[in-house]
């Protein structure tokens, strides 16, 4: 079991790794070739699939869950009718949306402010994103497989394929065509490939298991929906003030400010994702001592899932917030420097919201996400609101846009969260704040190390590296020494002799 937990951990980490890094090469090479104007579409368009895929969400959120614990209870025709019902309804769901975005792209104008000699690529771009959408919303329905054996590993390789493949033909078409929706198209095409090596995976861990019309189940569509829909309600506050801010850049700021943000938005959004990727590695853990009844075992174990994704949080975040404007300067060019306080006001909101990501799976293991639903439209309508007054009515720019996406997702992160998922849970929230705090406090120090080392090296990407390694060795002998128990130190000393012995018995 921990080895497996520790392969589906790595996986996750290194096909989050595989995407940070394709993000960071495609995105200069993007707004290189076809300007930021135009680049800053991308992001958009893909905030507009985010916002239709919540509402897929009812029929995927839950399915794992459900079809987990039928397999674990070895009912095989439950599991059966479980997936099938998850399949056809994705499927019926994903034709209809697509064929809504037919209908937006055609008055794509009516939506978004598009110049003149962008309207046909937008539309084109949308269109193939939506296709892409398609083939990923079925993809999700064959993951079930993987998930519920816990060797999300094979899924995460399956991921880093398609990421490999869609960046390396976004790349080579967008250098040749120079037009925006080519990247879509390539998109499009990881995604089919995504969704082929899923359904050979589910074949391969469940080759008893049928597609089968009539394996559809209206009692087990009322099931995933009744809790599914307040998880797709919570996704769709959730995107509200985390995905909406590019959206409201592109009505209220100029073209060029809006592409710019988007450009700088990209880094927060994918430690965003790495923080979320990593918590949802313990999810299938959480189901399974639930289901098991061993309540305990599964308090502790949230408490350390928390603190195992802010101490792996903190390094990225804290390298944002010390050397962040190096970064984007190298990246996308001195004229980014400009962003320099949004990009440590981006810092300090995901210093302390990005480690609460392991409790948004507790919500679902004990079906409690009808209050959390609500309180993320809330935050996310406050989100849009602020965003809009600040960026409009004061005129504070991308300034106000930070602002707004700090005040909204401490909202709900932060105060709400661990406050509601103690009380579901049964246990004080002091225990959950003790440990966020520890993870803000290591989260800054890892700021502070980077913040001095820039001082004494050379501003480069070589700079860049040195800094980031000295950063992270002084951090892992300050965590082990002063921030870690007893047990855990044990457990480090005993991985670091493992591999210590394990090379010495390679060079004999």
């Amino acid at each position: 079991m921990k080895n497996r937990f520790s392969l589906n951990m790595f996986t996750n980490i290194f096909a989050l790794g595989i995407n940070v890094i394709a993000t960071l090469v495609i995105t200069p090479i993007l707004i290189k070739e076809i300007g930021v104007v135009a680049y800053a579409f991308i992001p958009i368009i893909q905030s507009i699939m985010n916002y239709i895929n919540a509402i897929s969400i009812a029929f995927t959120s839950m399915v794992g869950r459900y079809f987990t614990i039928s397999i674990k209870n070895r009912n095989i025709r439950e599991a059966e009718e479980y997936l099938n019902t998850s399949f056809f309804s994705l499927l019926s769901v994903s034709f209809l949306f697509l064929f809504i975005i037919y209908i937006v792209a055609n008055d794509i104008q009516l939506f978004l402010n598009v110049p003149d000699n962008l309207i046909k690529d937008v539309k084109l771009a949308l269109l193939f994103q939506g296709i892409a959408f398609l083939f990923s919303t079925l993809s999700i329905a064959f993951k079930v497989a993987a998930f519920s054996e816990n060797k999300l590993y094979i899924s995460n390789n399956n991921l880093m394929i398609s990421i490999i493949i869609r960046s390396i033909l976004g790349i080579i078409l967008i250098t040749y065509y120079k037009e925006l929706w080519y990247y879509s198209l390539a998109n499009s095409i990881g995604m089919l490939l995504l969704l082929l090596m899923e359904f050979y995976t589910f074949r391969k861990l469940m080759p008893d298991m049928k597609i089968n019309l009539t394996r559809f189940s209206k009692d087990k569509a009322k099931t995933l929906l009744s809790v599914g829909s307040w998880n797709s309600l919570t996704n769709f506050g959730s995107l509200l003030y985390n995905q909406s801010d590019v959206i409201v850049a592109n009505k209220n700021l100029s073209a060029t400010t809006a592409g710019e943000f988007a450009g700088i938005y990209q880094i927060p959004q994918l430690i965003k994702s790495l923080g979320n990727s990593i918590s949802s590695t313990f999810s299938p853990r959480y189901i399974e001592l639930y289901a098991k009844n061993r309540i305990v075992e599964l308090t502790e174990y949230t408490k350390k899932s928390v603190w195992f994704t802010g101490c792996l949080m903190a390094i990225p975040i804290g390298l944002f917030g010390g050397i962040g404007d190096i970064v984007v300067a190298l990246w996308l060019g001195d004229n980014f420097l400009k962003y320099q306080f949004i990009l440590i006001i981006f810092a300090v909101t995901l210093a302390i919201n990005v480690c609460i990501s392991p409790l948004f799976a507790i919500l679902i293991t004990y079906q409690k996400v009808k209050v959390p639903a609500f309180m993320q439209l809330f935050t996310g309508f406050i989100n849009i609101s602020l965003a809009v007054f600040l960026t409009s009515l004061i005129d504070l720019g991308a300034l106000g846009l930070a602002i707004s996406g700090f005040f909204s997702y401490s909202l709900m992160n932060f105060i709400f969260m661990p406050k509601y998922t103690s009380k579901i849970m049964g246990i004080s929230s002091k225990g959950l704040y003790k440990t966020i705090f520890k993870v803000c406090f290591v989260t800054f120090l890892v700021g502070i190390i980077s913040g001095i080392s820039r001082t004494f090296l050379s501003h480069d990407w070589l700079g860049v590296f040195i800094i980031s390694f000295i950063t992270i060795i002084f951090y892992f002998i300050l965590l082990v020494l002063f921030f870690s128990r007893n047990e855990e130190r044990t457990l480090i000393k005993t991985i670091i002799l493992k591999f210590y012995y394990k090379i010495r018995r390679k060079k004999q």
